[in-house]
């Protein structure tokens, strides 16, 4: 036989015990999944779920052992009982249905996805991250990335507060904090996400909802975002989130941190001046990092056309509760001066403050230079509503040397060079500190 002649007799006949190992395989592994089907042997029973979600396996602890790296260990007399030569093992947290698909994978090799719902998926992530069976944890990432991104999306709190637990679940780790499309339409599902980006530190994520509530500012941001904010950055835990964002993030409405946080949503005073407000209320020069205060609007003129009984309603509505200050807001026409008047939290309705509740009170005037702007203290009265008289004035601030009285949309303040004033808008806010 001449060499080409031996080279090519060579090469058939390792092709062919190629062919036939492949088939040897195929047959090992065919007869190994048939003890799947049919444990007569077992020496192994494994009872899985709780209460009506609850099943039963019977496997060999050899093949347990030779594919699964948990059980090589789990499967010892010092782990679990073992009750005339059987095994007994419980995982009450793995549900039958995600189980059956881990032992017919340890047993065959097969896994199917096709039908399983993404919440069955996800079930089947975490029970073999536990296991330790690191083929299915890749495969079914995998899965999630090619066949299940949108259900991801819709289900992403929940899906991230899960796998960031899962030190195996990198692949899909990154492809939430890079690739998938955030819910940024959703107030709520950004809020969740924040919460649970800062409280597991995961600070890719932060960054990215950021970036993209600044490039695409959904309405609901300025008004609804900045209160939960507010409401979480007196807590230290939140401190990732506070100073990631509070310093790139809306400068009018949100302060830098060293100036304290202010929340307010006005048409007449920006966020500059609501500083200035809390600055007098307090009796403070500056503002610390600590300082907090949201200001909810609870009345403005134009959206009721300055009519006098929803003003009085308002003011009538609050003067029993003493738990949050006001403040009133009036934008004066042909002006760049604003003024009002600081109530404090007392309950002022048609009475004369005591001694001690005195100078707690003051008008403001606001403007345009840094020398316009000062407050007085002062008195303050207003009257019921079943005993308001057309000609009293709608509220009165009042002290020896100044006044600011508001009859509608007309009024006379002692701060203006013409005492006479008309408003062009006229806001009054709740102080919560």
């Amino acid at each position: 036989m001449s060499e080409p002649q031996q080279s090519q007799f060579i090469e058939s006949e390792s092709q062919s015990t190629q062919s036939d190992i492949t088939q040897l395989q195929d047959d090992l592994c065919r007869d190994i999944s048939q003890l799947f089907e049919d444990a007569d042997d077992y020496n192994v029973i494994i009872q899985v779920g709780s209460g009506s979600d609850f099943g039963e396996f019977k496997a060999h602890s050899v093949i347990l052992r030779a594919r699964c790296p948990y059980f090589k260990t789990a499967l010892s007399d010092k782990w679990v009982e073992k009750i005339e030569n059987i095994y007994y093992f419980s995982k009450p947290n793995i549900s039958p249905a995600v189980f059956s698909l881990i032992l017919r994978y340890i047993y065959t090799g097969a896994l199917d996805l096709t039908d399983q719902s993404g919440y069955n998926a996800l079930a089947l992530l975490i029970a073999s991250d536990e296991l330790l069976i690191e083929q299915i944890v890749k495969h079914v990432q995998v899965h999630f990335i090619r066949k299940k991104s949108n259900w991801l999306k819709k289900n992403l709190p929940m899906v991230l507060s899960t796998i960031s637990k899962l030190q195996s679940c990198k692949m899909m780790q990154d492809y939430i904090m890079t690739t998938i499309d955030l819910p940024i339409g959703s107030e709520s599902t950004i809020h969740v996400l924040l919460v649970i980006a800062d409280k597991l530190a995961l600070i890719q994520l932060i960054d990215r909802i950021q970036k993209l509530l600044i490039k695409n500012e959904p309405s609901w941001l300025k008004k609804d975002l900045i209160g939960f904010l507010c409401k979480i950055f007196n807590d230290n835990k939140y401190k990732k989130i506070k100073y990631y964002i509070m310093d790139t993030i809306f400068r009018d409405v949100i302060l830098r941190p060293r100036n304290g946080l202010i929340s307010i949503d006005s048409s007449i005073i920006k966020g500059k001046h609501a500083r200035i407000i809390i600055r007098w209320i307090e009796g403070i020069n500056a503002l610390t990092e600590k300082s907090f205060a949201e200001f909810t609007c609870i009345y403005r003129a134009t959206d009721c056309k300055f009519e006098y009984q929803k003003f009085i309603k308002v003011l009538d509505s609050i003067s029993s509760t003493s738990s949050s200050s006001k403040v009133l807001f009036i934008k004066v026409k042909n002006s760049d001066k604003i003024i009002g008047g600081y109530i404090g939290s007392h309950n002022f309705r048609d009475i004369f403050l005591p001694k001690e509740r005195r100078n707690k009170d003051f008008i403001l005037c606001l403007g345009s230079e840094k020398d316009s702007n000062f407050h007085i203290c002062c008195n303050v009265r207003c009257p019921h509503t079943q005993r308001f008289i057309i000609n009293e004035p709608w509220i009165n601030f009042y002290s020896e040397g100044a006044h600011l009285k508001l009859y509608g949309q007309k009024g006379t303040c002692s701060v203006l060079n013409d005492r006479n004033f008309i408003a062009e808008e006229i806001e009054i806010f709740c102080i919560n500190r």
